[in-house]
C-alpha cells in the first residue's frame, strides 16, 4: 500500500490535475470533499471524460463516482482479484471513513508479479510463467493495435465525429500507402514493362495515380488531427500558470498568514497542502517557495527567508523530518524560529512531526502533531483550524 496518496479537492480545475499527473507521473488521483472521500480521477477518466470539457471545469466533472475500496487487514489476494475483475488501476484503502492510502495495478506487480491486463486483450500470465517470443510479439502487436487504433477509433466515433473520420483518412491513407508500394514493388520486379489489355498505360502509371490519391488522404487526415492537438494544447498553455502567483508588491515586505518550511524530501506532500491552504485563504497568503520562484532569485536569499519567517507570516508551520537539521536552508529558516520562541511568540509556531525526530533547540515539553498517517487534506485542515485561532 502506498502511504499519504495525492488527494485533491472536488473543485480542483482540470488543467491542474493535467499537470500534477505530468510532474508527479502518477496514475490516479483521489477526490476529497470537507475530509470525505468522493470519488477518483485516472488518466483514463482524464483522457476520455475531459474532451468536451473546459480545463477549468472542476474535478467533480470527469471524477469516477462509487469507488471500489478496501480495508487495512483485506489481503492481498483480494485486492489483486478485485483489479483484475474490475480492470481498474488502483483502490483507495479506507478505514472507518478514513483514507489510509491506495493499492495500485503498479504496487502488486512490482511485488508479486501480478499479469498487466492493461496491455493487450487482458491475456494473463501465471506467476513464474515465461511466455514464448512468438506469444509476446503477440501479446505486444494486440495491445498496440488496441491502443492506438481501436480504442481511437472508438472514443472518437462517439464524441468527435471530425477526429473520426480524420482517423479513417489516417489509416486509410497508411493502408493504401502499404498496399500501393507492395504491389508497385512487385511488379517492377517481376512484371516490369507489360502493358495493361486493351490499353496503353502500364501498371506503373496506376500506382502512381493510386499513391497520389492516398498520399492526398493521408496528408488530409494528419493535418485535421494536428490542428485539433494544438487548439487542446492551446486551451492548456493559454491559461495562467497557477505555480507562479503574482504580488502586487515586494516580497520583503508582503504578508503572509502561513510560511511552510520543510525538508525537501517531502516537497510532493507540502505541495499539495499548500495548494490546499491557499485554495481555501486564498492568493498570496501561503509561503511555499515554488509559488515564488521569480521573487526569491536575488542576492541575500538568507538574509529574506528569515525575515520572511520571523516578521512577515503569521505562523510559521514547521515540516520536522529526520533530515530536517541537516538541510542547509532548513536550519536558516530555524534560525528565525528560534528566535521567535526566544522572543515569546511561540503561539506563531506550529510543529508537525513526519518521524522521529530530535532538532537542537526544541525539547519533549514542546508540543507536536504527529502527521505521519495522516492524509494532506487532514494536514491542511488542522494548519487552517491553527491560523483561525490566531488573533
Amino acid at each position: 500500500m502506498t502511504k499519504n496518496p495525492i488527494t485533491v479537492p472536488g473543485k480542483t480545475p482540470i488543467f491542474r490535475i493535467e499537470q500534477i499527473f505530468r510532474e508527479r507521473k502518477i496514475w490516479s488521483l483521489i477526490i476529497e470533499d470537507s475530509g470525505k472521500l468522493i470519488g477518483i480521477v485516472t488518466k483514463s477518466d482524464l483522457k476520455y471524460r475531459s474532451r468536451h470539457k473546459s480545463p477549468k471545469a472542476p474535478a467533480f466533472a470527469i471524477m469516477t463516482r462509487n469507488m471500489i475500496t478496501i480495508k487495512p487487514d483485506n489481503d492481498v489476494d483480494y485486492a489483486i482479484s478485485l483489479i483484475l475483475k474490475k480492470n481498474i488501476n488502483g483502490i483507495p484503502v479506507v478505514e472507518n471513513g478514513r483514507l489510509c492510502g491506495i493499492i495500485t495495478r503498479y504496487d502488486i506487480r512490482t511485488k508479486y508479479d501480478m499479469p498487466d491486463k492493461s496491455r493487450g486483450n487482458g491475456t494473463q500470465t501465471k506467476p513464474g510463467e515465461k511466455r514464448g517470443f512468438i506469444r509476446r510479439l503477440k501479446d505486444d502487436l494486440n495491445a498496440i493495435f488496441i491502443k492506438y487504433i481501436i480504442s481511437p477509433l472508438k472514443w472518437s466515433y462517439h464524441n468527435d465525429t471530425i477526429k473520426f473520420l480524420a482517423l479513417i483518412a489516417l489509416y486509410l491513407g497508411i493502408i493504401g500507402f502499404s498496399i500501393v508500394g507492395i504491389g508497385s514493388f512487385f511488379w517492377i520486379v517481376f512484371f516490369q514493362n507489360r502493358v495493361i489489355p486493351g490499353g496503353e498505360q502500364t501498371p506503373i502509371e496506376l500506382f502512381m495515380i493510386l499513391f497520389g490519391f492516398f498520399a492526398i488522404v493521408l496528408f488530409i487526415g494528419v493535418m485535421i488531427l494536428m490542428q485539433k492537438q494544438q487548439r487542446s494544447q492551446g486551451k492548456i498553455d493559454s491559461l495562467p500558470s497557477i505555480e507562479e502567483t503574482p504580488l502586487n508588491d515586494s516580497i520583503n515586505s508582503h504578508k503572509f498568514k502561513i510560511a511552510l518550511s520543510f525538508s525537501g524530501k517531502y516537497r510532493v506532500l507540502v505541495e499539495d497542502i499548500a495548494f490546499r491552504i491557499r485554495e481555501e485563504l486564498g492568493n498570496n497568503t501561503v509561503f511555499y517557495d515554488d509559488f515564488y520562484k521569480a521573487h526569491l532569485a536575488q542576492p541575500n536569499l538568507d538574509l529574506l527567508l528569515q525575515k520572511i519567517y520571523k516578521d512577515n507570516s503569521k505562523l510559521n508551520v514547521i515540516f520536522l523530518s529526520s533530515d530536517y537539521e541537516d538541510k542547509e536552508w532548513c536550519g536558516i529558516e530555524f534560525r528565525a524560529i528560534r528566535e521567535l520562541i526566544k522572543t515569546g511568540n511561540a503561539s506563531n509556531i506550529m510543529l508537525l512531526k513526519l518521524g522521529e525526530v530530535n532538532v537542537k533547540g526544541l525539547f519533549s515539553i514542546d508540543g507536536y502533531l504527529d502527521v505521519r498517517n495522516m492524509s494532506s487534506l487532514e494536514i491542511s485542515n488542522h494548519i487552517i483550524d491553527r491560523i483561525r485561532g490566531l488573533k
